[in-house]
């Protein structure tokens, strides 16, 4: 008989968490919602439509987006972490390691929001996407 899959725990709040093997260390929507900018400033994130894409706004303008970033690098707590669209939809949030960061801060399809430069780069990106209401957030990877 197969061993069950080891249990998982969010990384940020240790709140126990259904195992993907896709996506080992997820953090929960509790934690995703308290996703921050370098300022401080509380992000969202959804998709795009019921195809997929990645769509990333600050919550107190919900209808001013960006829908061209691959993932999206900013902070919980001040800790470094990566937001990306979940393989079969819904956005999935992950720490990011040191070995990783470098990469995903030189690449141009990633929306730095920890601060600085990057930041400000990555806010020309956001536009009025007139979408009704704030679309909800869900971190809910593949495999759980």
């Amino acid at each position: 008989m197969k061993a069950p899959p080891p249990d998982h725990h969010c990384p940020g709040c240790g709140t126990p968490r259904a195992f993907s093997q896709r996506y080992p260390w997820h953090f929960c929507d509790t934690c995703l919602a308290r996703s921050s900018d370098g300022e401080g400033r509380l992000l969202g994130f959804g998709n795009v439509s019921l195809s997929g894409g990645l769509r990333w706004f600050y919550r107190d303008d919900p209808e001013t987006d960006d829908e061209g970033s691959r993932s999206v690098l900013c902070l919980i707590d001040g800790r470094d972490i990566v937001v990306s669209e979940a393989r079969f939809g819904g956005v999935v949030a992950e720490p990011v390691n040191s070995a990783t960061l470098s990469a995903l801060a030189a690449d141009r399809a990633v929306a730095d929001l920890r601060g600085g430069p990057a930041m400000l780069r990555a806010r020309e990106s956001l536009r009025k996407s007139g979408a009704a209401g704030t679309p909800g957030q869900s971190n809910r990877p593949s495999g759980s």
